[in-house]
């Protein structure tokens, strides 16, 4: 990221720190402390990360078991939280965090404002400063790079928050070992789903078969600011690829998925990320053109080229090759045998209900 970012926290350690560092010294273990202060397990943890609000109630507890004033954990408390709010301020006003649309899309609390949307933002993004942030979400912007156009607006804010989501979403899927031959032959199962018009019906099917094959696939809306439709790369757990359904149409949706899955398997080692009127590379033509052989196999290509261009020739078309019509129309808008604004009613269209994908 952008090097001439200086910044100097004015992070304070959480008062947990104190507390600990303090009843060890003592000889008292944190299970005994807890008991002591009347905490359960959970809010005694909370205590330590500086989640749990010391008032003076607990103040005189903490003060009676391990030293120090009331008075003076009461304000390490509140100095703490203090210096949080003012790095989530800076955090926020740097990145541009969307934090109206991380209400929407329920990222952070609907009813959050100010600080505590700030603080719940940041909270979100698992980083408490401007280091933290470009050391956590650096390779993101890295990425974008060699994609975003010029006259492209794309805030890091937003792409950040939406990528985070993702991360979130894929720790609740159990992976299997990622395995680059079982993702291979995995893809005509996958494909097969293009008839299914109901996101609501293969989604949780191609999540399991790709989860077989080591690859978490999460489909999140973007916020405004995220013009991404969709990234793909691996992490410690194996595969993961975040797809946002930009345009709500089943030929964009299904291209998307075998773009990113070409990413996975041919150019391994790297993150990728599609945006709306990016710029090309070589990479994105050789995951083009795999998600296209994907979808209409080559043998279909001389159909492809020659169909009669009426709903009829199109449906027929289609399922002879097994796909859907509306996979059809967007390879033959591709190929520019049609327009753009051509046969558009074939396609299957979604919707977002908050964030579950429909059939429209």
């Amino acid at each position: 990221m952008n090097s001439s970012h200086h910044f100097d926290p004015d992070w304070v350690s959480p008062p947990g720190d104190s507390i600990v560092t303090i009843s060890r010294r003592s000889g008292i273990n944190e299970d005994e402390l807890a008991r002591r202060l009347h905490l359960s397990a959970s809010d005694f943890h909370l205590l330590l990360i500086g989640e749990f609000p010391i008032d003076e109630s607990i103040g005189e507890r903490i003060s009676r078991e391990i030293g120090a004033s009331s008075s003076f954990w009461v304000k390490r408390y509140k100095k703490y939280r203090d210096s949080l709010g003012l790095a989530a301020e800076k955090l926020s006003r740097e990145f541009r965090l969307p934090l109206g649309e991380m209400r929407r899309l329920g990222w952070i609390p609907k009813g959050s404002a100010g600080i505590e949307a700030e603080l719940s933002a940041a909270n979100f993004l698992e980083v408490r400063s401007i280091d933290e942030f470009e050391s956590k979400y650096g390779r993101l912007e890295e990425a974008l790079a060699f994609r975003r156009s010029s006259t492209f607006d794309i805030e890091m804010g937003a792409v950040s928050a939406w990528y985070r989501a993702i991360e979130l979403a894929s720790q609740k899927i159990s992976l299997r070992s990622y395995d680059v031959e079982i993702l291979s032959n995995s893809l005509g199962d996958v494909r097969r789903f293009t008839l299914t018009p109901d996101p609501q019906d293969f989604l949780p099917e191609i999540v399991k078969v790709l989860a077989d094959c080591g690859v978490a696939l999460c489909v999140v809306p973007a916020p405004l600011g995220c013009p991404v439709s969709g990234i793909a790369c691996f992490n410690a757990r194996g595969g993961l690829i975040g797809l946002s359904s930009r345009h709500l149409t089943d030929d964009h949706f299904w291209f998307s998925l075998f773009h990113e899955v070409a990413h996975l398997l041919l150019h391994a080692g790297r993150i990728s990320i599609e945006v709306d009127s990016g710029v090309g590379s070589n990479e994105e033509d050789e995951a083009n053109e795999f998600s296209s052989r994907i979808l209409v196999p080559e043998e279909w290509h001389g159909e492809l080229n020659s169909v009669a261009l009426n709903k009829f020739g199109i449906a027929r078309l289609a399922k002879k090759i097994g796909v859907s019509p509306g996979i059809v129309v967007g390879q033959l808008q591709h190929r520019k045998r049609i327009r753009h604004n051509q046969f558009n009613y074939l396609k299957n269209r979604y919707k977002w209900i908050g964030s579950s994908l429909e059939k429209a």
